[in-house]
């Protein structure tokens, strides 16, 4: 598997389950309402694409400060 994959995999699995807390406290804590759960997942692919392209963009950049 290429880092990239496993970064993305990884962090997906991270940030969706705490999506899914912190939307089901501000929904008072209804943690199995299909809306909770719905944002949770849209959410995290939304931040997971975000996070892939800045790295991509960050891993392209030249070491160091250009003088």
């Amino acid at each position: 598997m290429r880092a990239n994959t496993v970064f993305t995999l990884g962090f997906f699995a991270t940030i969706v389950p705490a999506f899914w807390v912190i939307i089901s406290f501000a929904r008072d804590w209804a943690f199995f309402d299909p809306v909770s759960i719905l944002g949770a997942i849209v959410g995290g692919v939304f931040v997971t694409l975000v996070a892939r392209k800045t790295l991509k963009s960050d891993s392209n950049s030249p070491k160091g400060p250009s003088v």
